[in-house]
């Protein structure tokens, strides 16, 4: 079991670098100012300096080392059903892995939202951003209730 939550850790730090990696380069090739903000329809109607694009690499690293140090101690969760002797180890393996499969598809997409938005701020597109939002959100949504009803039948 401790190898694939490595594995899903390393994984997740693998999306982390991609984030940083696509920025850098593509660095020389994004405008001075970039749009930052769009209407319901797709349309940019907001402007900014391309160093806002920083902030998805920052906010990334702060959420993957703040959710690998979190990881460190389980004994410190809230769990939804009373922890005994007999269900402790279970049910923290089963908060630690849905902790690091939240994290990896965290990482993949603030990557996503980093590639849509270089992307556009080089004139290529905004196509299917939405789309990949809401599809974000219900894959999150769903690994949440998955891990819930997981935890009430251990």
């Amino acid at each position: 079991m401790r190898f694939f939550l490595n594995l899903l850790n390393m994984i997740s730090f693998c999306f982390f670098i991609a984030i940083i990696t696509y920025l850098i380069l593509n660095w020389s090739t994004i405008p001075n100012t970039i749009p930052i903000h769009f209407s319901s329809a797709g349309e940019v109607d907001d402007w900014g300096s391309k160093y806002i694009l920083w902030f998805l690499p920052i906010f990334s690293a702060v959420l993957w080392i703040g959710s690998t140090i979190m990881e460190r101690f389980p004994n410190s969760f809230s769990y939804i059903v009373e922890i005994t002797e007999e269900n402790r180890e279970k049910q923290q393996q089963n908060v630690l892995i849905m902790l690091k499969v939240l994290k990896n598809e965290t990482m993949i997409m603030l990557l996503t939202f980093s590639v849509f938005t270089i992307r556009t701020s080089v004139g290529l597109g905004f196509n299917g951003f939405y789309s990949t939002l809401i599809l974000s959100m219900v894959v999150i949504t769903a690994t949440c209730f998955f891990f819930i009803i997981r935890s009430l039948r251990i």
